[in-house]
């Protein structure tokens, strides 16, 4: 995308490359303003869960599979003694954002 962007103010003119700019990122951008972007799922199942007060989030490794060089694992999300959703992913870290973002998607849609 930066090499894009260089190709065009290259070719053009910083006005044009701007406009491209603003055009495909003005929603992203607006989200960072608005502090939607730049967390983590995790990150934004925390502050979910813990705007009433505290609550102890846990995430459990439910199972590995597949060869050593290509492992996938499924973790599962558990608030304050309750199992919420469970995620994969090709790293311990994926699973648990995969499944945070379940579990954040399954809370807002039940409120």
């Amino acid at each position: 995308f930066e090499s894009l962007i260089g190709a065009i103010y290259i070719s053009t003119d910083y006005q044009t490359a701007m406009a491209f700019v603003l055009k495909h990122l003005t929603i992203y951008i607006m989200q960072a303003l608005e502090g939607k972007r730049g967390k983590d799922y995790k990150t934004l199942l925390q502050e979910y869960v813990q705007r009433d007060g505290d609550k102890h989030i846990v995430y459990h490794l439910l199972s590995e599979s597949g060869p050593d060089h290509a492992k996938t694992f499924h973790m599962e999300v558990e608030i304050n003694g309750v199992t919420y959703e469970a995620g994969s992913g090709k790293s311990k870290k994926i699973a648990e954002q995969h499944a945070a973002q379940l579990t954040l998607e399954k809370l807002m849609a039940d409120k």
